[in-house]
C-alpha cells in the first residue's frame, strides 16, 4: 500500500494546478514517438522515458529489444506492462517460485509491488512500461540469484533511489559483469557468467510456466491473480466489456480495484459539464476516435480545450480541473494512481455564463472506483435545481443533450 507522503507534483489548493508545457507536452502520437526514439532502444536495457521531468508522478517508458539480462529488478511500486510490438518474457520470483510469464503482442499485465522480475525482450519488439515516481526514502534493487537450481541464493544486490531507471540500470549491470568477485555465489561458489546474447529467451507455449518451485516461501511477495491477473488480451477485454462503456461516464476499471494503478477504459458519447479534480496525474491514450479535454488552467485562462486525437497520448498534471468530452463510438485508455488515505477527488461545476464562470457546486470524495462514484454525484446534481443555480448571477445550469 502506498504510504502517505507529500508528492511534489500536486498543488496545495484543489483545482489550482496548471500545465507546464516543458514537463507536460501537448498531445502527441504514441506510435510516432516510438518511431522518433527507436534509436534509444539499445541493450542492455533499451529504455527511454516519454516524460523525463523528475517531478512527473508517472514514469511512462518504452522499451525495445533484444536484451540479455540475468538481473531481477525489485521496486516498491507496481509496473504496468503492455506489449506494443512482438512478445516478451517476464521472469519473476513469485513467493520464492521462479516462473516464466509470457506477455504477447497486445497483452497487458500489472505486476505487484516488490515481486522480483527480469524482463527478457526479443529482437525488434517494443513494450510500454508504466511505473510511478518513487517516494522519498524508497529504494529500488537489482538482484542476481545463483543460477544453480539447487542453490538460488542471492549472489549480489545493488540498491538505489530511482529517478530514471533506463539510465541507472546500465552502470550497475556493467559493474556486476566486470567483477568476478561480485558474480561468485558465497553459498555454493558458482560463478555467474554474462548471458549469451545469441540465445534469445524461449517463451512457454501455454501460459505461465513454473521453472523452479523448490524454494517456495509464502512469506515472500507474490502475485494474487484476483487483483493482478496473469497477462490477457487488451483488445479482447475491451470487446468483452463494451456494453459497460455507456453514458454518463462510460468508465470501467480494467485493473486496479486493489492495486496502486487504476487502469480504465472509457467509451463515448458523453455529455458532461462537471470538471474532475484529483491530486494525482492522469495519462490519456485515445484508442479509437478523438476526444476533447476541457481544462481550467490557473496560469493560462485562454487554455480551455485540449484535443486528443486517435492514437495520441497526453499526461495531465495533478490538480488541473478537467472535463473529458467523448464522442460516439470512441474509446480511450486512462491511467490514474491509487489515492492516498487523506486525498480527496472533486467534481466541480462552473457557471456557464461567460461573464461569471464562478463555481456553482462542488463535491469532494475519497476515490476508490471513479466510474462507479461519479454517476450518483452527477445524477444528484442534475436532479436538484438548487444545486445547479449560480449563487452569484442566478444562471441555472442545464443538462447537455
Amino acid at each position: 500500500e502506498v504510504e502517505e507522503k507529500t508528492r511534489s507534483a500536486a498543488s496545495a489548493v484543489p483545482g489550482s494546478g496548471w500545465i507546464d508545457g516543458c514537463k507536460y507536452p501537448p498531445p502527441h502520437s504514441f506510435l510516432g514517438w516510438i518511431d522518433d526514439n527507436k534509436h534509444c532502444f539499445k541493450p542492455p536495457v533499451g529504455n527511454k522515458l516519454m516524460y523525463d521531468d523528475p517531478d512527473c508522478q508517472f514514469k511512462v517508458m518504452l522499451v525495445g529489444g533484444p536484451n540479455s539480462r540475468t538481473d531481477y529488478h525489485v521496486e516498491e511500486g507496481e509496473e504496468w506492462f503492455y506489449m506494443v510490438k512482438g512478445d516478451m518474457l517476464l521472469k519473476i520470483v513469485d513467493g520464492g517460485v521462479f516462473k516464466d510469464v509470457p506477455i504477447r503482442e497486445g497483452e497487458c499485465f500489472l505486476l505487484p509491488a516488490n515481486v522480483p522480475h527480469s524482463p527478457q525482450r526479443l529482437k525488434d519488439t517494443v513494450g510500454l512500461v508504466i511505473e510511478r515516481k518513487r517516494l522519498d526514502g524508497e529504494m529500488d534493487h537489482l538482484r542476481w540469484y545463483c543460477r544453480q537450481p539447487e542453490c538460488r541464493a542471492i549472489v549480489y544486490e545493488a540498491s538505489f533511489h530511482c529517478t530514471d531507471l533506463g539510465k541507472q540500470l546500465k552502470p550497475v549491470i556493467e559493474r556486476y559483469y566486470a567483477d568476478e568477485k561480485l558474480r561468485t555465489c558465497e553459498k555454493c561458489g558458482h560463478v555467474d557468467e554474462p548471458p549469451n546474447k545469441d540465445d534469445p529467451p524461449k517463451l512457454p507455449a501455454d501460459g505461465v510456466a513454473v521453472v523452479d518451485d523448490r524454494h517456495k516461501d509464502k512469506s515472500l511477495p507474490s502475485v494474487n491473480p484476483a487483483s493482478h491477473p496473469w497477462p490477457f488480451s487488451f483488445d479482447k477485454w475491451i470487446e468483452d466489456n463494451k456494453a459497460d462503456l455507456k453514458p454518463p461516464v462510460g468508465n470501467k476499471l480494467m485493473l486496479g480495484r486493489d492495486a496502486q494503478f487504476k487502469v480504465m477504459i472509457v467509451g463515448g458519447p458523453n455529455s458532461r459539464t462537471d470538471y474532475h479534480i484529483e491530486e494525482g496525474e492522469e495519462w490519456f491514450y485515445q484508442l479509437k476516435g478523438d476526444m476533447v479535454l476541457k481544462v481550467v488552467d490557473s496560469k493560462d485562462p485562454d487554455r480551455t480545450d485540449i484535443t486528443i486525437k486517435e492514437g495520441e497520448c497526453f499526461l495531465l498534471p495533478a490538480n488541473v480541473p478537467h472535463s473529458p468530452q467523448r464522442f460516439k463510438d470512441t474509446i480511450g485508455l486512462v491511467i490514474e494512481r491509487e489515492r492516498l488515505p487523506t486525498e480527496k477527488d472533486g467534481l466541480r461545476w462552473f457557471c456557464r455564463n461567460d461573464k461569471c464562470r464562478r463555481v456553482v457546486h462542488e463535491e469532494f470524495f475519497h476515490c476508490t472506483d471513479l466510474g462507479k462514484q461519479l454517476k450518483p454525484i452527477i445524477e444528484n446534481y442534475y436532479s436538484d435545481e438548487k444545486l445547479r443555480t449560480c449563487a452569484h448571477c442566478g444562471t441555472v445550469d442545464q443538462k447537455l443533450q
